[in-house]
């Protein structure tokens, strides 16, 4: 089904950094092509920036989200890692 990601860029001080936006792709471990992308939209709360947004994982087992942080000329790219399992 469908999960919400959340993001939320910090510093080392683990404070809250404003970043123009964040785009992600994602797929299954052990394919590097990606099943599904999208784009984080900005939730400004309490002084933090929330990024959200959703991705559909239809089978049980490690995935990889790739996302990409941008403000101005910069970008950063981070990956991650996680296993996905049936909804309880």
């Amino acid at each position: 089904g469908t999960v919400g990601l959340n993001f939320m860029p910090m510093d080392s001080r683990q404070r809250s950094v404003e970043v123009d936006g964040i785009t992600y792709e994602y797929g299954r471990t052990g394919n590097d092509q990606p099943v599904g992308s999208g784009t984080a939209q900005v939730m400004p709360e309490n002084g933090m920036y929330m990024f959200m947004g959703n991705a559909q994982f239809p089978l049980v087992g490690d995935w990889w989200i790739h996302a990409r942080i941008t403000k101005g000329n910069s970008q950063a790219d981070v990956k991650f890692t996680v296993y996905v399992k049936p909804a309880q």
